[in-house]
């Protein structure tokens, strides 16, 4: 199982037209590649879109995200370049900066907390003492009570 970043337009995405870091490390070195999807079974031919239908599908909800969003009086959001030509990138992140996205997340929810004034900050009052039961607990004093 694998973790595959990919920045690109949406119909290429949906077209199946763009290849993983492995798959482009495996075709450059000479070793076959086999994607396995989760059921394990290929979309059958029958069942496929062409690139042109998924860009027209693509097209109309991009109209429809950008009308919604579009606040009456206000000049309409430009639409986005949306085909399945134009380039992509991807990359597969290793484990140690998935964990390292996940510490900046956290980081960024405790600056939220805390801008909120709703972090509990032990030694935040003047009169904190370390031997206070009061900061040996995991929510601060009093919450949760009626």
């Amino acid at each position: 199982m694998g973790l595959d970043i990919y920045a690109g337009t949406m119909t290429r995405y949906y077209a199946h037209n763009w290849k993983t870091a492995v798959q482009q490390w495996a075709e450059e070195h000479g070793y076959t590649f086999q994607r396995i999807t989760p059921s394990g079974d290929e979309i059958p031919e029958d069942e496929k879109m062409s690139p042109a239908e998924i860009q027209a599908d693509i097209e109309n909800w991009q109209q429809q995200v950008l009308s919604a969003i579009t606040q009456p009086g206000q000049k309409p959001y430009t639409p986005w370049t949306e085909n399945n030509e134009k380039p992509y990138y991807t990359d597969k992140p290793d484990w140690d900066a998935f964990g390292a996205m996940l510490l900046v997340a956290v980081s960024r929810c405790i600056l939220l907390a805390a801008a909120a004034g709703q972090l509990y900050v032990p030694g935040a009052d003047a009169n904190w003492r370390s031997d206070d039961d009061r900061y040996h607990s995991r929510t601060p004093q009093g919450a949760g009570a009626a």
